[in-house]
């Protein structure tokens, strides 16, 4: 009985002894530690990542993921430069919830050099450029802009875009002119636009086939100035502004116009305040 238990004992203690080789690897030990920037692969903005040149005060040039590390404010009055220039395509810009503020004046927050496209600039909060504009895609050719979780306020212009473009989930307040300057095909959903001095969203001619939908537009100059064609606009709720909607009849919307009232279901508008269509805009 005895003679087993160490038959088996030894067996298992043989089994593990030839497991693996006791002795380490040849050559010099290397680590299995992870570089910072396989760990965090994106770039700060900074004077040294990013340095700015005549009119701007950081610019990105090179393809890449970018980030905020701090707020960035422009003190100087009336500085003539941009926040941050991008000249490259394919980039992000993230604000990692902090600020670019500017102190009465400097050109853009953000602008786009001509020929950029793709480009992502989210999560965070621009305010006070008041001599230019929130984000400036709009005096070249770029396309595919998108525009996601951004506060913009007190600016010449919130987000002015070109085709192709996106911009959602954003708020945007107080501006001298418009909240949003559509380009053609864009996609502008779920925004909070109010206290506009021109409109809310603006679409001129030529600015044709976007899908705007689901936008709350108060307190603004018009809540919809739209002058292209072909575009889809459902579900928006326009209060509170100089004029509701002034939109070429090339644009397929329904409108119930309504003063508050007890619900009623009709696409009348008038006294009524409700419609059995899904995708309809409202105002009062």
């Amino acid at each position: 009985m005895n003679t087993t238990l160490a038959t088996i004992t030894l067996s298992a203690l043989a089994t593990i002894a030839y497991a693996g080789p006791l002795d380490p690897p040849s050559g010099p030990i290397s680590s299995t530690m992870k570089t910072l920037d396989q760990v965090e692969p994106r770039i700060p903005i900074n004077s040294d990542n990013t340095p700015g040149d005549s009119d701007s005060l950081f610019k990105i040039s090179q393809s890449g993921s970018y980030y905020l590390a701090s707020n960035i404010r422009i003190l100087n009055f009336f500085d003539p430069y941009h926040g941050i220039e991008i000249v490259s395509s394919d980039v992000t810009l993230d604000f990692s919830g902090y600020s670019l503020i500017a102190l009465l004046g400097a050109l853009d927050a953000i602008h786009l050099g001509p020929g950029v496209e793709n480009v992502t600039i989210i999560n965070g909060t621009i305010s006070g450029f008041t001599n230019g504009d929130g984000v400036d895609a709009s005096t070249n050719p770029t396309s595919l802009i998108n525009i996601l979780n951004l506060r913009v306020e007190n600016c010449r212009n919130g987000i002015m875009l070109t085709e192709q473009s996106t911009v959602k989930d954003c708020v945007i307040s107080d501006h001298n002119q418009s909240g949003i300057t559509t380009g053609s095909r864009a996609w502008i959903s779920d925004n909070r636009i109010a206290d506009c001095d021109i409109s809310g969203i603006y679409n001129l001619s030529g600015m044709d086939e976007c899908v705007i939908e689901d936008n709350m537009l108060t307190g603004n100059g018009r809540g919809f100035f739209m002058y292209g064609q072909r575009n889809i606009v459902v579900r928006n709720y326009v209060s509170g502004s100089g004029q509701s909607w002034d939109c070429d009849s090339g644009n397929h919307m329904l409108v119930i116009d309504a003063t508050p009232s007890n619900f009623a279901v009709g696409d009348s508008g008038g006294s009524s305040f409700g419609s059995s269509n899904p995708n309809a805009n409202y105002s009062h």
